[in-house]
């Protein structure tokens, strides 16, 4: 194991801009509910006009969320996603038995990945057996929004945060399935919260399909996404999409449960999976097509809405 050193130069001045900022997450982490600007003041003990330019800087960067209705500031998600980034480690030992089992039952490409300045990099996989297969090697970055792994995670953001992340940004096809409608983008991340699963069809890339999980920490916080992907045709059999569906849903759970998450809902367990792939689960859940045919309706409309 690489042996790092924490040792401080004395000597060396700090930079007292660089303290301030880490006094701002280390004050709202204390005030979970947040602080207006005063309030900052207060506990910084610094002028007014220094305090809004820092607050801004992290609010530009979106290490910051405003409330609208009073004015008060808090820490955004993007810290916790910052530490799942430096050490991935827990993640991916709790990850692998789970898209090893899931790998064993169906074959198919696994991907895991955490979101990652507003991409979604990929940091653990399992390659399809099949002859034509999908690799996105580790390290591969994707674009949040035309993928199952990134509407995974995106959906689970509050309503501010996923706002604040919208403003400004172009959404730019991919491919002509590609959704390029902020308010497309959010009707189609209220349906992965009602169904549980994000899925991909042809967005990213045409010829092929995912469907997508969020994991959550102990804390319940989206730190990562699951993903199982499939060419275009091997997804034609409506029980194998069903089967698909429910094995990338129950991975996550497991997965999250792993991690500690306390507010999981459904099966999980490695015999869990073993038994969904065993049985076509009859949740009445729709096949790949009719998924594809509600998604291209709403593709028209977004087009005739010249968005």
């Amino acid at each position: 194991m690489r042996q790092m050193d924490s040792t401080v130069n004395q000597n060396l001045p700090l930079v007292k801009s660089a303290a301030r900022v880490l006094q701002i997450a280390e004050i709202l982490v204390e005030h979970r509910d947040g602080l207006t600007l005063a309030g900052l003041t207060r506990e910084l003990n610094i002028p007014s006009s220094s305090c809004h330019a820092l607050v801004q800087t992290l609010l530009a960067r979106g290490y910051l969320l405003k409330d609208r209705q009073s004015e008060a500031y808090r820490l955004s998600r993007k810290w916790a996603r910052l530490a799942y980034l430096v050490d991935d480690s827990d993640l991916i030992e709790q990850a692998e038995p789970v898209m090893a089992e899931m790998h064993r039952l169906c074959s198919e490409s696994i991907g895991l990945a955490v979101f990652d300045d507003d991409e979604m990099l990929m940091v653990h996989r399992k390659t399809s057996r099949a002859r034509v297969r999908i690799v996105n090697p580790i390290g591969t970055r994707l674009p949040a929004y035309a993928t199952s792994l990134g509407k995974a995670i995106l959906a689970c953001w509050p309503s501010e945060e996923l706002d604040a992340w919208l403003v400004g940004r172009t959404l730019s096809p991919f491919t002509p399935n590609t959704i390029i409608s902020a308010d497309r983008l959010r009707a189609c991340l209220d349906e992965v919260r009602r169904e549980g699963v994000a899925y991909d069809l042809q967005e990213s890339a045409m010829g092929i399909l995912a469907i997508g999980a969020c994991i959550r920490s102990n804390e319940n916080e989206p730190v990562a996404a699951l993903s199982i992907l499939v060419l275009t045709h091997g997804a034609d059999d409506s029980d194998i999409w069903r089967r698909l569906r429910q094995l990338t849903r129950t991975g996550a759970n497991t997965i999250s449960q792993a991690m500690g998450c306390r507010s999981v809902e459904g099966p999980v367990g490695l015999d869990d999976l073993s038994q969904i792939w065993e049985d076509v689960v009859g949740d009445g859940a729709p096949s790949w097509s009719e998924v594809a045919s509600s998604d291209n309706r709403s593709q028209a409309t977004q087009d005739d809405e010249g968005e």
